[in-house]
């Protein structure tokens, strides 16, 4: 338990030092410093967008693209996706 001395010397050494606001700072800012060391760096300028990669030229993307009409429709249907079978209901 502190006796009232105590309280009171305490009181005035915390007035002492939050009067000054300007010399709190400057030292808040001091310790700060000393125990993490200087704020990082800001970020680099922001990376360009990334485009989807381009078909290399001439090579279509299926066999079946290839042979079309003059009005660009293909000469051939592209494959059917073939589903697998469901399981069997429960009866």
């Amino acid at each position: 338990m502190q006796d009232l001395a105590t309280r009171r010397v305490d009181g005035e050494f915390a007035e002492l030092i939050c009067a000054d606001d300007q010399w709190l700072r400057d030292t808040f800012d001091a310790l700060i410093a000393a125990s993490y060391g200087p704020p990082p760096a800001r970020p680099g300028p922001p990376a360009p967008p990334r485009t989807p990669p381009s078909w290399p030229s001439g090579r279509p993307l299926h066999t079946w693209c290839q042979k079309r009409t003059p009005d660009g429709v293909p000469l051939v249907k592209p494959p059917r996706i073939r589903r697998g079978r469901a399981p069997p209901s429960p009866t």
